[in-house]
Parts: structure tokens; sequence; C-alpha cells
């Protein structure tokens, strides 16, 4: 987490901020919830993409009831409003089973109409895609900038590139940021990480994770 942190400000410091943001997101995902979403927010909104801070702040609401203070509410207002977020709102709920014992929460995922072997992953700041699965989809990068990812297990260098929709059962969310990667171990086509997750009230039990809008 503090790596990811600390990269993330190294980085900024750099003007490299699209590679700065994405180490923000990962620190987040490894349970640096209080502090990060008033970070992405100062610099995201120089980039012109609010919801991602607006995001980041509904979900550290979640990890941290003590993080959803009325100042911090009323920046996420603030950034949804100027970001039109509502536009990117989660809709349909679905639930996950997996068995408390196995390592991989393994799911169907839908990209942009196609189906792929994904696993859900916390501790993944992006959604994840292969190379081969994004292109099958029919999704590009964006941006030219070289990141780093944390999935599987392993530190992966990554392109960004924004999947139209991602949907998982009855849950689905338009235009979720995603990092395409050369390929990932056990024939995955993707990683399903909090770009997708942060779209949703998350409830997770011991064996089942609920999905519902926010």
């Amino acid at each position: 987490m503090d790596y990811w942190w600390w990269r993330g400000e190294a980085l900024q410091a750099q003007g490299l901020t699209r590679r700065a943001v994405a180490d923000y997101r990962q620190a987040m995902a490894l349970g640096a919830t209080r502090v990060t979403p008033w970070r992405l927010a100062d610099i995201v909104q120089g980039i012109d993409r609010p919801c991602e801070a607006a995001f980041a702040f509904a979900a550290s609401f979640d990890d941290d009831e003590d993080n959803a203070t009325d100042l911090a509410e009323d920046r996420r207002r603030y950034l949804w409003s100027i970001g039109d977020c509502a536009n990117l709102e989660a809709q349909g709920a679905t639930e996950i089973r997996f068995k408390p014992d196995h390592a991989e929460i393994a799911v169907d995922a839908i990209v942009a109409g196609k189906h792929g072997r994904f696993v859900v992953e916390r501790s993944a700041g992006l959604v994840v895609l292969t190379r081969a699965f994004a292109e099958h989809a029919g999704v590009t990068a964006t941006d030219p900038t070289e990141i780093w990812v944390l999935a599987a297990g392993k530190i992966l260098p990554a392109r960004v590139a924004t999947a139209p929709s991602i949907a998982v059962g009855d849950a689905r969310a338009p235009q979720v940021d995603v990092a395409i990667v050369d390929a990932l171990p056990g024939k995955l086509d993707g990683i399903l990480g909090q770009s997708f997750l942060w779209r949703f009230s998350s409830e997770w039990g011991e064996d089942r994770l609920t999905l519902a809008p926010r």
C-alpha cells in the first residue's frame, strides 16, 4: 500500500498524472481509503475525470463509515455534479457465490457484449483485460502512457482503455476504466477490479458477494 502511494506522489511531482492516478487507485484498493480520495480529487479535475474521485469517495465510505464526514460528502457531491457522473451509474444487482476455502472468486463477465473468464480481486485497482480478450471485445487503449497494475499477484505493465460496458449477472456498469496487459495466468481473460466494483454498493459475506446500485 505504502509503495503505491509514495510512487503515486513521486509520479505526480514529475507531472506524470495518468500514471500517478493508477498508483493512487491501487493504493486505495490495498486499503489506503482515508486520504487517497482527497488526493485523487485534487488531480483528476485537471484531466477532466472527476468521477474517478467521486466513486473513490463513495467506496471509502463503504470501507469505513468514519471516512464519511460532511466535508468528504460535500466534495463527493461536487465532483459528481461537475462530472455529470449520473451517466456512469451502475444498474441492476447480482449475487456472486463462491466457496470460502477457494482462493479465487471466478465469474463470467461480459465486456462490450463478449463473455470472458474472470476472477474478482478486491486488491486490483482497475479491471484488467488480456490483450487477446480486449481485441476480441473491441476494447483498445485510449492513452499511450504505460502504467503498472497489480493483478493475479503480479505487478504488470499495462495500457489504459475504457470498456463501453461490463456486466456480471444483472449488474452492469457503463464506461469502465480498464488496464490491458499482455497475458494473465490460468487462461484468464481478465480480473474484475475496483474500477468496476466501486460503481456498486458491495456487501461481502462468507460465501457470497452482493453488488447493488448505489
